[in-house]
């Protein structure tokens, strides 16, 4: 393999991590500006609520029925 091909590879690679970084920067960008991350968060804390309710009505049943 000759060193132009070598660089030209590396370079390309390169390029590619460098667009899939701008990507994922504008796609928060977009996110931010929309407000889309409140609403995520709202939903993840809805979930933690369910979970945790979830959670305590396991235990509930486990000290219901013996475990061997």
């Amino acid at each position: 393999m000759t060193d132009n091909l070598l660089i030209a590879i590396i370079a390309a690679c390169g390029l590619v991590i460098s667009a899939i970084f701008v990507l994922g920067g504008a796609i928060f960008a977009y996110m931010v500006s929309n407000n889309l991350l409140d609403k995520i968060e709202r939903t993840l804390k809805l979930i933690q609520g369910d979970m945790r309710q979830w959670s305590e009505q396991i235990l509930r049943i486990r000290a219901h029925v013996k475990i061997d």
